[in-house]
C-alpha cells in the first residue's frame, strides 16, 4: 500500500481492536499443575495501549479463548472492552463499534492468523504481526515488523499516534512525571 494511502486510512481510525494468542502474546500456551494457564505480555505493548487510551483512541480485545490472565492484564491496562471465548469474531466487531457508534473506516483491527481474517477485512485499516499466516499478510493493510508479543502491538500504535499527528510526549509523560502536569 502506498504511505499517502496508509496515512489516509490511519488518520479516519477513532478505534483499534487486538486480538490476543499471537498478536498480544507470542501465541505459546503455557499450563501450570491443574487447569491454570498463564500468558506473558510485552510491557513495551502494554504501555501504549495505555497511551493509546489516554490520547483518546479507542482500544478493544477480541479474544478466541478465555482466559483470567487476560481479564487481569485488560483491567490493568484500562482496557474496557474485553470479549473473550468468541466464536465468531465479527459478531465481536460489530457489538463495539455499534456501541460507539463508529463505522467501518473508523475501526483497525490488530491480528495473526486465519480466524482474524473476518475482521480483517471489514475494518478500515487492517494490520498483522511480522511473524502472521500468509494469507493475513496477503490481505492487511500493514505488516508490523515486529512479531507478536514482542512489541508489534507497541509499533502499531506508534504508527497510528503519528499518522494522527499525537505527541506521545504531551499524552504520556504527564501520567509519569506529575511535575510536568503543572507546566505550561
Amino acid at each position: 500500500m502506498k504511505a499517502y494511502n496508509l496515512a489516509n486510512k490511519v488518520k479516519k481510525v477513532k478505534y483499534l481492536i487486538l486480538d490476543v494468542d499471537g498478536v498480544l502474546t507470542q501465541g505459546g500456551l503455557f499450563y501450570n499443575e491443574g487447569d491454570q494457564e498463564t500468558k506473558r505480555f510485552d510491557v513495551k505493548d502494554g504501555l501504549a495501549v495505555f497511551i493509546a487510551l489516554k490520547s483518546g483512541l479507542g482500544v478493544g480485545i477480541i479474544s478466541g479463548k478465555r482466559s483470567e490472565a487476560l481479564q487481569r492484564r485488560a483491567t490493568e491496562l484500562g482496557v474496557q472492552d474485553l470479549e473473550q471465548g468468541v466464536n465468531d469474531k465479527r459478531e465481536a466487531y460489530k457489538s463495539i463499534k455499534e456501541k460507539y457508534g463508529y463505522n467501518d473506516e473508523e475501526m483497525a483491527f490488530l491480528g495473526d492468523d486465519i480466524i482474524d481474517l473476518s475482521v480483517l477485512v471489514q475494518v478500515g485499516f487492517s494490520a498483522c504481526t511480522g511473524d502472521a499466516h500468509f494469507k493475513v499478510k496477503e490481505a492487511v493493510d500493514y505488516i508490523t515488523v515486529h512479531k507478536g508479543g514482542l512489541g508489534a502491538v507497541r509499533e502499531l500504535i506508534d504508527l497510528i499516534l503519528f499518522l494522527k499527528q499525537i505527541d506521545l510526549g504531551k499524552v504520556a509523560l504527564p501520567f509519569f512525571i506529575p511535575d510536568l502536569k503543572k507546566k505550561p
